[in-house]
């Protein structure tokens, strides 16, 4: 019998290729070397974050740090501008930080009372003394001079200003106008017969000048430059008379309304002067307010 024989299938011999190259089967590679390229792009963002994380954080602690300081600083002032004023802290032109705020009325109701039963009827009036009393300068107009020993005195506690008109001094005035329905006022000049307020040799003639301001006068700024400007002359005065002087000016005047005036040597000659106190029985320049 025949038998046929096939020839067997050898495999295919192929030759190992290396996955990286040079490499020998007997030495190890270091392939950290051949690492995807993103690796290196992740590690540098993560970096990068890392840092934008730590900057805001200092950022965050910055603006706390910042903001307790700012609300600590609001507080202090708050409590030492309300904390135990006095009238007189409410009017002073030193309280700056007070002139903005609105003031409200102490008289709230009066205008529901009755009053026509009464008999007989009570006429209401107050006097009302200047709470700015300042020297200026006309010679040196930037000069300031509303301080010092020339200017006012302290006694018993009561600060007391001089008032002098010279033909190179003159002194400007402030009022404020109190109390609900008082608003018919008169400026008064009032000089006790021989008191001597004129001190020169001749005719002592003040004119007296009213002023456009219509905001608390900063009495340490204030100079012949800086005062406001004049609204209208309202007279002449003789204050070397021996009879005394008496002077008086009607106007209107609204509750809380500010109203400032002038004392200007009328003459060459002028030359008075007096210490202003709260006193009617001295030489004063103040303002008497009375109901319609």
């Amino acid at each position: 019998m025949f038998s046929l024989s096939l020839p067997r299938h050898r495999p295919v011999k192929h030759d190992a290729i290396p996955l990286l190259p040079n490499s020998d089967n007997n030495v190890e590679e270091d392939d950290s070397e051949y690492l995807p390229i993103f690796t290196a792009s992740n590690n540098t963002m993560s970096s990068q974050a890392s840092r934008l994380t730590i900057y805001l954080a200092l950022l965050c602690m910055f603006t706390a740090v910042l903001s307790t300081i700012i609300a600590l600083t609001a507080a202090a002032q708050h409590r030492s501008s309300v904390v135990n004023l006095s009238l007189y802290d409410l009017q002073s032109p030193l309280r700056t930080d007070l002139r903005g705020l609105r003031r409200p009325s102490q008289f709230m109701g009066l205008e529901k009372i009755n009053r026509t039963g009464l008999q007989p009827p009570h006429e209401l009036s107050i006097f009302n003394f200047p709470f700015v009393v300042a020297r200026v300068d006309e010679l040196d107009p930037k000069s300031i001079i509303t301080m010092g020993p020339n200017s006012h005195i302290v006694v018993k506690g009561i600060d007391i200003r001089k008032v002098e008109v010279t033909d190179c001094i003159s002194t400007v005035i402030q009022f404020r106008i109190l109390d609900w329905q008082l608003e018919s006022c008169r400026l008064h000049i009032y000089v006790p017969q021989y008191s001597s307020v004129a001190t020169g040799s001749g005719e002592s003639f003040i004119d007296i000048y009213r002023l456009t301001s219509t905001s608390v006068l900063e009495i340490d700024k204030l100079s012949r430059s800086t005062q406001p400007a004049i609204e209208e002359k309202l007279a002449t005065v003789n204050l070397s008379s021996e009879h005394g002087v008496d002077w008086n000016y009607p106007f209107q005047c609204a509750m809380d309304s500010l109203h400032t005036f002038s004392l200007v040597a009328g003459s060459k000659s002028t030359s008075a002067q007096w210490w202003q106190d709260k006193q009617l029985n001295n030489p004063a320049i103040y303002i008497t307010q009375h109901e319609y």
